[in-house]
């Protein structure tokens, strides 16, 4: 797995992956995520339904949404993704006077669209990309996939676990990634008894409540690698037992240790 930032769009994460015989569990991200297969296909789970991503489609992924990914047969498949901050979609939703906006499916079946994701991507990777090239190339493009393809409420809540406490552990979780949570202080924020929880909380989101934790742990840390933050510190502060468990935890995820990946960021 490749991983590529930009100087000139520091929040914005471009990955090149080629993968065989490797699923990936369950998991979300901080920001939106915009991916493509280039040669063979992916099979995800998204939203109860089992997806499959082949040239030609796009797979867009709101933040906080539950997926996996895997090879759709026993070849392997080339991945192209691009991970967008939430700010840049707000900012340009807000310009078209809409408060937000949001994928309304996982799957997009567009050629052009594909197209000019794969080159936008190609065009983003080459060294010596000019600012202002790379910037209208990416506004571009954002602006024109929301437009034909997103949803212009908030995300639909269609699970058991309601909206309003979904949103609380959430906020709990992503105010304090590094605190120890028990089931029950989770239940009594919500007020359900901890099994209710656990059941409730795997079927709205597909994991069960620490593993979604430990995602967002990762995704913060990835993010702080940006800032050269030590990884003992880093551990330490988003709740891992050790580097080493860090370590761990963040290659199963992201397919390279944490100092892999934060020398993909000064290249």
């Amino acid at each position: 797995m490749e991983y590529r930032h930009l100087p000139q769009l520091p929040d914005v994460e471009l990955s090149l992956g080629k993968f065989k015989h490797f699923s990936f569990a369950p998991h979300v991200h901080l920001d939106f995520h915009i991916g493509v297969v280039t040669r063979g296909a992916q099979r995800f789970a998204h939203k109860g339904e089992q997806l499959l991503l082949s040239p030609g489609s796009l797979a867009t992924m709101n933040p906080d949404m539950v997926h996996t990914g895997q090879s759709a047969d026993a070849s392997d498949y080339v991945t192209r993704v691009l991970s967008v901050p939430v700010t840049l979609v707000e900012e340009l939703a807000n310009n078209h006077g809409h408060s937000e906006w949001f994928f309304g499916s996982g799957l997009l079946q567009d050629e052009q669209l594909f197209k000019d994701f794969v080159q936008l991507h190609q065009q983003l990777s080459l060294p010596g990309t000019a600012t202002l090239d790379g910037e209208s190339g990416l506004l571009g493009f954002v602006d024109t996939l929301m437009q034909q393809h997103g949803e212009r409420c908030s995300q639909p809540k269609e699970y058991r676990l309601s909206s309003d406490a979904q949103g609380r552990i959430h906020e709990l979780f992503h105010h304090a990634p590094g605190d120890d949570y028990s089931l029950q202080t989770l239940a009594d924020l919500v007020g359900l008894g901890k099994y209710q929880l656990l059941r409730q909380f795997k079927q709205a989101t597909g994991m069960p409540p620490f593993a979604y934790l430990q995602r967002i742990r990762l995704e913060y840390a990835k993010k702080a690698l940006h800032n050269g933050q030590r990884l003992s510190d880093l551990a330490c502060s988003l709740g891992f037992f050790d580097e080493a468990h860090l370590n761990k935890a963040f290659k199963q995820a992201y397919t390279l240790s944490p100092s892999a990946y934060r020398q993909t960021l000064a290249s």
